[in-house]
């Protein structure tokens, strides 16, 4: 006597997105796994909706591609869920909100102003960062020269970021710079309109009222 195994996959008993697999014998029939992207017991499969969960936060769009999402984030939000953002008024950049002044003020008090805010003087530390703070100055503050949180004020000719920090290998001086007017009055850094939004040196009170730009870190939605 022979005895032959029955294909539990002919015919094919599961749903048209869904994986037929014969059970091996002495069992009978078939297991039916539905496909990536679809959810059901494998006789009927229907699409995975990826995005009914609302994973994407903040006013963040959800776009769903069969295999999972993607997030398009607002205006001043970022991360995988939107997650990342920056309260009102502030340009979110690199996991950092940037808040640009619209008033004049001499530096010490554009330092109390980023104070109140629960921020500092805006670090210019990197190309990426300088290039979206000039870019933001051109395109929202007329174009003018800002203070930025760099001073020797302390120590003459020795220049600290607000965060205590020392400048590192990224340093855009004007040309002709380290150093511009009299050092004894000490000096604070601005980003330049005349030359590109470069580093220059001014007197840190008197008639030097400018505009600033202060920064705090973004703040992560649970």
């Amino acid at each position: 006597m022979t005895c032959t195994d029955i294909d539990g996959c002919d015919p094919d008993p599961c749903d048209a997105n869904a994986q037929c697999t014969d059970n091996t014998a002495p069992d009978t029939g078939a297991t039916c796994t539905c496909s990536t992207g679809y959810e059901g017991d494998g006789m009927t499969c229907t699409a995975v909706d990826y995005c009914s969960s609302g994973p994407c936060l903040n006013g963040g769009t959800c776009e769903d591609d069969g295999n999972g999402y993607t997030c398009t984030c607002a205006p001043n939000y970022d991360g995988v869920h939107c997650e990342i953002g920056c309260e009102d008024g502030y340009w979110l950049y690199n996991n950092t909100c940037y808040w640009f002044s619209p008033t004049w003020h001499e530096y010490s008090d554009a330092e109390d102003v980023c104070a109140a805010r629960n921020a500092i003087m805006a670090t210019v530390k990197d190309a990426g960062t300088h290039s979206f703070l000039s870019t933001q100055i051109q395109s929202t503050q007329d174009g003018k020269s800002h203070w930025i949180g760099l001073t020797d004020r302390i120590n003459d000719g020795n220049y600290k970021w607000s965060d205590g920090s020392t400048p590192g290998s990224y340093q855009p001086w004007r040309a002709g710079e380290f150093g511009f007017g009299d050092h004894t009055q000490k000096g604070c850094v601005i980003l330049w309109h005349h030359v590109n939004f470069s580093w220059a040196t001014t007197k840190c009170e008197h008639r030097w009222r400018l505009h600033f730009i202060c920064e705090k870190a973004a703040v992560t939605t649970p």
